[in-house]
């Protein structure tokens, strides 16, 4: 019996706050660097951190470069499912970048604005795949892409002890009948 419950609680735990592989521990880097930018709206140049055209924003205000044991936890939390799985709103005005380097040079990067509770990834993060579902056409789609209140919380963490933008005092969900509103006071 003590067998079962052991059982039972590894795989309920793996389903609940793992994913199959974290892709952010993938990742060879040597530093990641954070970055307090000035986004301007999903689909022009700088809506990311790092363009199409592979250069940077050219809106940053700041730039840190994280400790070891910051970029331990940030690779963690990233790669939790339980990190994801919220409802994000529609626009999509980043103000943080973190930036892997390998050896000077950028290898991966994502663009967050905690605004929306949206982030952006330049690798697949298979947490944001919650909520599928399937429009008309028949295009997939999912709608729980909005990192969880525990990612916003070491986010926001990490903004106040740097002082960048864009912090939150204290977030507060409010279910809504389209999904979740989330005020900032």
């Amino acid at each position: 019996m003590k067998i079962l419950v052991v059982l039972l609680i590894l795989v309920f735990h793996k389903e609940v706050y793992a994913q199959d592989e974290n892709p952010f521990a993938k990742i060879e880097y040597d530093s990641i660097v954070i970055y307090d930018f000035e986004g301007n709206g999903e689909g022009s140049d700088q809506s990311t951190i790092i363009n199409k055209k592979n250069k940077f924003n050219s809106t940053i205000k700041k730039r840190q470069t994280l400790t070891n044991s910051e970029n331990k936890n940030l690779v963690n939390i990233l790669g939790l499912k339980s990190s994801y799985g919220e409802y994000p709103a529609a626009c999509f005005e980043p103000h943080l970048g973190i930036v892997f380097y390998k050896k000077g040079k950028p290898v991966q990067y994502i663009t967050i604005c905690m605004d929306c509770n949206r982030l952006v990834s330049s690798i697949n993060i298979p947490g944001q795949q919650q909520g599928k579902e399937v429009a008309e056409d028949g295009t997939t789609y999912y709608r729980l892409i909005g990192m969880s209140d525990g990612m916003r919380k070491h986010l926001n963490q990490l903004l106040k002890k740097y002082k960048f933008s864009h912090q939150r005092v204290k977030i507060k969900r409010v279910p809504i009948a389209i999904g979740t509103l989330f005020i900032f006071t």
